[in-house]
């Protein structure tokens, strides 16, 4: 898991997950939601990305991933390597 992000992203809902297969990792917030969207950056054009509600079920690598480590913790991981991860405390309550 990288913790430095390759891809330009401006989107101030979003929060750094980590990047995984050259892809960065983000969790998307919509007002009033505790955790709504899944994005995948894979380029620094506005339209290289790829999205996806936590509420679909999906084989894609880079979702699964992104829902493993908010799942497994990896948010704390990252937290404690010296990236810039913001505090997401409410993604261990979502997925209990």
């Amino acid at each position: 898991m990288a913790t430095l992000k390759h891809f330009v992203h401006d989107c101030t809902a979003c929060d750094f997950l980590g990047t995984f297969d050259g892809h960065d990792l983000y969790v998307h917030r919509i007002a009033n939601e505790k955790w709504d969207d899944l994005v995948v950056r894979f380029g620094d054009d506005g339209p290289d990305y790829k999205s996806i509600s936590n509420r679909v079920p999906t084989s894609d690598p880079h979702f699964v991933q992104a829902k493993k480590w908010a799942r497994n913790g990896s948010i704390e991981e990252l937290k404690t390597s010296g990236n810039d991860c913001v505090d997401l405390p409410e993604l261990d309550a979502f997925f209990r």
